[in-house]
């Protein structure tokens, strides 16, 4: 049942990607063209600031989460009731922080961008993407948290791509209609609020028995305060560039970091699927003390991810280029083609892809105290290096400091989770990443005279593209059949 689920979560998951994967190639460049670079940038850099109002959650989310992988394997209505009752309480009491912090921002955050924007339009914008992300704080978290916990991420996943969809088609019908940025962003926002009382529908109709009141004592959700650092912390880390970089530099060249980002979000959108996808079965099983009789089970799925990780970072090598000299070909007010980013994120990338399977664990065994020194560490490294890099180099700085960061806590999760999760030797899992990442250093050594192809459309990119992730994935295949087997058999 939990492999079926987890199964279907990851084909959900992957109808979504390829949805945000439109959505990230479509809207941009929607953006640019209408509107300009400045844009794009306001947009992007808002969307992050807005993310940090999430804070106000203070860990609830992961550890709600947490604590529900129990009650819904033994089935315990009363205690799923408690907790769940307790989620809802603290999504409604903090949601008054969520709106004053959201006050603010709109108070302080024009004032950042006043020499690219208008100060009233970067307020409205903000205003806009906080409100609507005020309403999903205030109506959806709640349910989000019970159908993670319950392995129905493709519920999630399949409205999201429905919503998503239509949220573009606004975007480029209004822009197209001559219609100003408020009223396009108006537009989109509005249709991605409908996601909310859908979502709640079917939770009330798969949980008929699921009450989110019904609770007679005060419940205290496990180890928040832990899972609060845990969260404030990944949020330094993976939305701290797009703040340094509004701070330190102009608009357009944020538009051109959220060009790239967007192919390389994608990507590590394919490992989030299948690891958030994964997350409720493993955490069963360590509520249910099962793991150590399930070994080789994490051993394939690490295998897999890596595999998986090194193929799409090796064809993104070798793509990337090729792919924004056709996508940024009428772009004219910044520059687009940095082969210099584009080696940057692929190592970011890669980096932080490392962790993903060690992080499942750790998340799924709720160890989040005992891992709170190292995500402060984690996010100290981050801040302080892309700050210091930014400086001297600008934009390019921020990926720096976050490879080392990304480098530092993978090595660390992988330290971690051998010794006290899986009670096995670290080397098992640096071993299989030296092997697997031989393998990509020959596909990208092979492939690289594509790096400096220019195709005239996106059906010449596609000649180049399919050959070459098809190849690259045969060597993968070829290696995951060959690690799965040395898995088995040890």
């Amino acid at each position: 049942m939990r492999s079926r689920r987890a199964l279907v979560s990851i084909g959900a998951g992957l109808i979504l990607q390829v949805t945000q994967i439109a959505v990230g190639l479509v809207v941009p460049s929607i953006l640019i063209q209408y509107f300009g670079s400045d844009a794009n940038g306001l947009v992007g850099s808002v969307r992050q600031f807005v993310a940090y109002l999430s804070l106000a959650e203070m860990g609830m989310g992961v550890a709600s989460m947490a604590a529900l992988y129990r009650p819904l394997r033994l089935g315990d209505g009363a205690a799923l009731n408690a907790v769940l009752a307790a989620t809802r309480l603290w999504y409604l009491r903090s949601g008054w922080v969520f709106g004053v912090l959201l006050v603010i921002l709109c108070m302080v955050y024009p004032l950042v961008v006043a020499s690219d924007v208008p100060e009233a339009l970067a307020r409205y914008m903000m205003l806009i993407l906080g409100g609507g992300a005020l309403w999903e704080y205030l109506i959806l978290n709640k349910y989000r948290t019970l159908l993670h916990a319950d392995q129905r991420v493709y519920v999630l996943s399949t409205i999201q791509a429905v919503f998503s969809a239509f949220s573009m088609l606004a975007v480029v019908m209004l822009a197209r209609e001559g219609c100003g940025l408020i009223v396009v962003q108006l537009g989109s926002t509005g249709l991605l609020l409908l996601r909310a009382p859908v979502v709640a529908g079917y939770v009330r109709r798969r949980y008929p028995a699921v009450s989110f009141k019904a609770v007679e004592a005060p419940f205290r959700i496990p180890q928040q305060g832990s899972a609060f650092v845990q969260q404030l912390a990944a949020m330094a880390v993976f939305n701290s560039p797009i703040v340094i970089l509004t701070v330190l530099v102009p608009l357009d060249e944020i538009s051109v970091y959220l060009v790239h980002s967007m192919i390389f979000v994608a990507l590590s959108g394919v490992l989030s699927i299948v690891s958030t996808a994964t997350l409720g079965g493993f955490g069963q099983l360590v509520g249910g003390g099962e793991l150590a009789h399930h070994s080789a089970v994490f051993r394939r799925f690490e295998t897999m991810v890596y595999c998986a990780a090194f193929w799409m970072y090796s064809c993104a090598a070798v793509l990337t280029g090729p792919f924004l000299f056709v996508y940024t070909a009428r772009f004219t007010d910044a520059e687009y083609i940095r082969p210099e980013v584009v080696a940057l994120f692929v190592a970011v990338g890669l980096a932080n892809s490392l962790r993903v399977p060690h992080n499942v664990l750790v998340t799924a065994a709720g160890m989040f105290a005992e891992t709170r020194s190292r995500a402060i560490a984690e996010s100290v490294i981050n801040v302080v290096c892309s700050v210091g890099f930014a400086i001297a180099l600008g934009m390019p700085g921020v990926l720096i400091g976050a490879l080392c960061s990304y480098a530092f806590r993978s090595v660390d999760f992988v330290l971690f989770s051998s010794s006290r999760i899986l009670g096995r030797s670290p080397l098992v899992s640096f071993r299989l990443m030296l092997g697997i990442g031989l393998g990509a250093v020959v596909c990208v050594a092979v492939g690289w005279p594509t790096r400096f192809a220019t195709p005239a459309s996106y059906v010449e990119w596609l000649g180049l593209a399919i050959p070459v992730a098809a190849g690259f994935g045969a060597v993968f295949a070829l290696g995951f059949l060959l690690f799965s087997r040395e898995a088995r058999v040890s």
